[in-house]
């Protein structure tokens, strides 16, 4: 009697603990009072914006990173896990420093060592310079693979630097066009602090005339240029082009959290610096990504979400440029001129307090995925 007693006591303990796990099947991730209910990685392609965009005869997609995501989560079974921690790390450090929250979307719920005589052909790589010289300047080291067939693609170093000092702009709330802020959003345009120099050229002369957004460009086995010490340096890939859906790719990015041998940017070699298509504001948006930034419009309809509070919900992306109000969706004004957003170079102009509280926890947050680069954003 006493063992049927106690096997029913058993059986009874495992019923209740498998109930228990029914509940709560994910309480493995249910941390604290941090809200993560909103919390999503995979995007609809058809509805999160690839936006093909006019520039004379050619016609160019802004931004490839979203769909760049979904391919490097299909391929990294944990890399959805790891992204959940990164977003509870951040929202934890905006929370316990009193920063803007980093839930909600508008309240729904020129320097450097890099060589020279680039265009002229040749490979090989200019002499990188050492991390500890950046070391507690608040500086963000770039290195560039310029990864090109014909002379014209291996891009000078003047256009590189024209390249860093439009991020210097943009990064120090100085961008040429910020006093064209509309008043409504001037109280919440951030300067982010944070300084960029060209620490190093790598330049392979390659046989192809064209790459996929598959991250090919980033290994020297596929005819392209290894990652340098990503965890130390911005690595950004120029390419000669990026054919997708019968127009180019201008770039893409990899969020925090994917793989160091993939970490950093890929730019079409038109849109860096100054030229006939560019003022360098694509770079600008894809280190937004880098620095752990969703589109604007929450990479789907009203009600999609980019986690800052103080840009206001869209239900899509803007090209072109506006005069303010200019479009008005999910009753409120488009923040067109967010660096996030798909508006052309002279229409953008800022970050917002909110998106610069995301950029700080990629950097402060405990186990933050760059912590190891030594930047401090207050």
């Amino acid at each position: 009697m006493k063992k049927l007693l106690l096997g029913f006591l058993v059986m009874v303990l495992l019923v209740l603990s498998c109930d228990k796990d029914i509940q709560n099947p994910n309480q493995e991730l249910t941390q604290d009072s941090i809200d993560m209910s909103d919390f999503y990685v995979y995007t609809d392609t058809k509805t999160n914006g690839t936006a093909k965009v006019a520039h004379g005869e050619q016609s160019f997609f802004n931004c490839f990173t979203m769909e760049n995501l979904n391919r490097l989560l299909n391929e990294n079974p944990d890399l959805e896990k790891k992204m959940y921690d990164i977003e509870y790390n951040t929202r934890k450090f905006i929370s316990e420093n009193n920063l803007k929250p980093g839930k909600g979307n508008g309240g729904n719920g020129s320097g450097g060592n890099g060589g020279s005589g680039g265009g002229s052909g040749g490979s090989g790589t200019d002499g990188i310079t050492p991390y500890t010289v950046f070391s507690g300047t608040n500086t963000i080291p770039v290195i560039f693979h310029i990864i090109y067939s014909s002379s014209s693609e291996n891009i000078l170093d003047s256009q590189l630097n024209d390249q860093i000092e439009a991020l210097q702009e943009d990064f120090n709330a100085n961008n040429p066009n910020n006093q064209n802020i509309p008043l409504d959003f001037q109280g919440i345009e951030a300067n982010i602090g944070v300084n960029f120099k060209l620490a190093g050229v790598v330049r392979v002369q390659s046989k192809k005339r064209s790459w996929r957004p598959d991250d090919s460009m980033k290994f020297t086995s596929s005819g392209g240029s290894d990652v340098i010490d990503p965890e130390h340096y911005l690595n950004i890939w120029v390419v000669n082009s990026m054919p997708y859906m019968g127009g180019y790719i201008l770039g893409y990015a990899q969020f925090p959290g994917g793989s160091w041998s993939t970490d950093g940017i890929v730019l079409d070699h038109r849109f860096v610096g100054i030229t006939q298509y560019s003022t360098g504001r694509t770079a600008t948006h894809e280190i937004g990504h880098w620095m752990d930034l969703r589109h604007i419009w929450g990479d789907g309809p009203c009600g999609y979400d980019d986690y800052v509070v103080d840009t206001p919900e869209a239900d899509s992306y803007n090209t072109g440029c506006y005069t303010y109000p200019g479009p008005t969706s999910c009753n409120s004004h488009d923040m067109f001129m967010n660096f996030m957003d798909y508006t052309d170079d002279t229409c953008m102009n800022l970050f917002t307090i909110g998106q610069k509280a995301r950029m700080a926890a990629t950097f402060n947050a405990e186990n933050s995925f760059r912590k190891n680069m030594g930047i401090t954003i207050n």
